[in-house]
This record gives C-alpha cells, sequence and structure tokens, in this order.
C-alpha cells in the first residue's frame, strides 16, 4: 500500500474539518498521520480521529458528515467511516479513560500546512502498543528513537492498567503482558506441576 504525502493528508484534513467542526466533539488526531505530525514518515492514505463521548458523539458526527454532504457509515457503535468520494476517514470514539484523556490531552500540530489537535507522543504510543499491529510497533519504536522527550515509564504508565508494558529490546519495540506473568509467577509458586504427568 503506498501512502499519501502530509501535504495530501492536509488537503483531506481541510475538506473533513467543516464536519469536525460543526459536530462539535472534541476529537484528536491518530494513527499514521498522526506519526507524520512528528516528522515521521508513516504509510497512511486516511485520517484518523479519536473523539469524546462514546456513541452519541459518533452520531453527531455522523449527521454532520451528512449535512456536508460526506457519506456515513457506522462499523459498530464505536467506528464511523466517513468519506466523500475523495477521502476517507475512520471516526473512533473513544471507550476507555487512556482514550479519553488522549482526546483531552492533545495539543495543535501541524499536518501539512493545517494545524489539527493531535494526541501527544506518550499517548499515541501507548494505544499503538495496544493495537500490537508489526506496523504500529515499528511507529512506536521510530517515535521513541526520533522524539527525545519521550519516555517509556510515562507510556508504561498509561498500558498498567491494561496489563502490559512497553520493553524496548535491541532496537524494537516489545509489548509484555505483565499481569499474566506476575499471575504466572504466583501460580507457580503456589503449584508445582510434574512436567512427565503432561506428557
Amino acid at each position: 500500500m503506498s501512502g499519501s504525502t502530509p501535504s495530501e493528508l492536509a488537503l483531506h484534513l481541510a475538506a473533513l474539518r467543516p464536519v469536525l467542526e460543526d459536530a462539535g466533539v472534541p476529537h484528536a488526531l491518530i494513527g499514521g498521520a498522526a506519526v507524520m505530525t512528528y516528522g515521521l514518515r508513516a504509510r497512511t492514505r486516511d485520517l484518523d480521529f479519536l473523539i469524546s463521548g462514546g456513541p452519541p458523539a459518533l452520531a453527531q458526527v455522523s449527521a454532520s458528515a451528512t449535512r456536508h454532504g460526506w457519506r456515513a457509515e457506522t462499523k459498530s457503535a464505536w467506528h464511523l467511516r466517513v468519506w466523500d468520494g475523495r477521502f476517507f476517514s475512520d471516526i473512533i470514539a473513544g471507550e476507555t479513560a487512556l482514550e479519553q484523556d488522549a482526546v483531552q490531552s492533545a495539543t495543535v500540530r501541524l499536518l501539512g500546512d493545517q494545524a489539527v489537535p493531535t494526541i501527544n507522543a506518550t499517548h499515541l504510543c501507548a494505544l499503538k502498543i495496544l493495537a500490537g499491529r508489526p506496523r504500529d510497533l515499528r511507529d512506536v519504536g521510530e517515535l521513541k528513537d526520533a522524539w527525545d522527550d519521550l519516555r517509556i515509564s510515562d507510556v508504561n504508565r498509561l498500558l498498567a492498567p491494561f496489563g502490559i508494558a512497553w520493553e524496548h529490546q535491541q532496537g524494537e519495540v516489545v509489548p509484555t503482558i505483565v499481569a499474566l506473568a506476575a499471575a504466572d509467577e504466583e501460580n507457580s509458586d503456589a503449584t508445582s506441576v510434574d512436567e512427565d504427568t503432561l506428557t
């Protein structure tokens, strides 16, 4: 899949902006386009936004999209796809406290020549680690290498409620499921298993 340039995505953003403003819901850019606002390359062709307010806010975006001539397709109670024949965007209604906090702590960054509320690098890394796809983990590694202010301990603080931690080993991002590892240790201390009986 070939990606769009920041300038091409800025045109997309300019077209989508009236839909988001008319909907009146707090929103923040996420995904590959958000990675681009931090000066990194990403392979994306669309804009993904995280919004506050759950499914009712998603309904507001859907109604706004229709008013502005965009088509809206509800993918799930938490996911809406809008398109105008040239561009499409995925709108995700934040469900978790992490997602709500990501929208509330967004800062304005530039995508091409367009200013857009964007989740901060710490939240972006946490959400990409939770997504867990190989390209998301590559994005996290590149953000860590390029963004001096990004601290793994801050990302891990956001991941802790999910029982996941970020380890950075030999240049690779390794999400580790810490809750399961801790439970396994407790179980192994409490119960010993004769491996011969398992064969």
